[in-house]
């Protein structure tokens, strides 16, 4: 009985050493300097701040028919995109003073793009697919604030504000002048994406709202805007802006479920898309915003 009670003893000295050290790591300090810290943070916990992937390459998986988004666009049947994210070359500058960490994070993202065409010069009509080299610039800055000690989670780091999205091909000849966001409490034109805005006063929406966005760009005649949005299921769509005496009007319904996302307007050059020798020619803004129950 002795040898009994001991045992337990012993197991009950390892369930509460396992306890404490699991309390420990809840609780302590993750990462041994501030960049380490909040560089873990931009990936895991505001990992949906920051991600752009879906937003962008959502609606662009090669091979399923479905997601390529038809078009009218002489003779252009089809196109995505399908980008190498794990050859991207990101580069993540941090400028820490004080309790105040000011963060800029610029990714090269090397891709494809993918074109399908309907010859009707021989019949029967016949599709043709043609495929060009893309690289894609992509910046946002945002701020991080130590609102704890150096002990807390993260040594005391959250992101405060944050910037969207602004992403452009190598020479791009197109630029987005404004963008204007219309739906539920909002009626708000955005000229510069790269402005941070306070975490707490980005863009909030309840489930099922219908959003507009009038886009105005520098070269109407040129452009061909599509609008890239997340819908149920958290599958994204992508569908064409409509022209509307001198700009470029497009509307999507917020998701159901709350949670934060990204809406991409994306602008590319006409050419780039119905001729098969024209560059890469594209500019995009990508805009965070929440849903939230009212």
């Amino acid at each position: 009985m002795k040898v009994k009670s001991l045992t337990l003893s012993a197991v009950a000295v390892v369930f509460l050493a396992l306890f404490l050290t699991g309390c420990s790591k809840d609780t302590g300090p993750t990462a041994s300097t501030d960049q380490e810290a909040i560089q873990e943070l931009l990936f895991t916990e505001y990992a949906d701040w920051v991600d752009i992937t879906e937003a962008y390459d959502g609606d662009s998986t090669e091979g399923d028919a479905h997601l390529m988004s038809r078009d009218t666009l002489q003779g252009l049947v089809a196109w995505w995109r399908r980008h190498f994210w794990n050859q991207q070359v990101r580069d993540l500058n941090i400028h820490i003073e004080n309790d105040s960490a000011w963060v800029t994070l610029y990714r090269e993202i090397p891709g494809r793009l993918n074109l399908i065409f309907r010859t009707d010069t021989t019949p029967p009509a016949t599709l043709v697919r043609y495929t060009k080299s893309l690289a894609d610039y992509s910046e946002r800055h945002l701020l991080f604030v130590r609102t704890g000690p150096v002990t807390a989670p993260h040594r005391g780091w959250e992101l405060r504000a944050i910037s969207n999205v602004e992403v452009t091909s190598a020479s791009p000849t197109l630029q987005i002048d404004s963008l204007r966001i219309t739906g539920g409490a909002y009626d708000t034109v955005v000229t510069d994406p790269l402005v941070l805005q306070e975490r707490d006063e980005v863009f909030a929406f309840p489930p099922g709202t219908p959003v507009t966005l009038t886009l105005y760009v520098n070269e109407p005649e040129n452009a061909a805007p599509y609008l890239h949005h997340p819908e149920a299921r958290h599958r994204f769509r992508r569908h064409r802006f409509q022209y509307e005496d001198g700009h470029f009007v497009g509307t999507w319904t917020t998701p159901m479920t709350p949670g934060v996302y990204h809406t991409a307007v994306d602008v590319l050059h006409r050419a780039t898309l119905i001729t098969n020798d024209y560059p890469y020619d594209a500019h995009l803004w990508l805009f965070v915003y929440r849903v939230v129950q009212p």
